[in-house]
């Protein structure tokens, strides 16, 4: 179970990245900034929900 949980902060660190990527492409466009606020609030919840499950649930040999 802890391998899992670990797997998913991974894979929550990731999509934070993304949507922060996404942000930062988004931002040279025509694009209102509080859609980008929004976008950018929600990257970093993700990653740093990932990064606590990671912290927490660290893999183990």
């Amino acid at each position: 179970m802890k391998t899992l949980v670990y797997y998913l902060g991974l894979v929550l660190q990731l999509i934070g990245m993304a949507t922060m990527m996404a942000v930062i492409i988004l931002f040279f466009g025509e694009t209102k900034m509080q859609f980008l606020l929004n976008m950018s609030i929600l990257g970093v919840a993700e990653f740093y929900c990932g990064y606590w499950l990671i912290r927490n649930f660290k893999k183990r040999n």
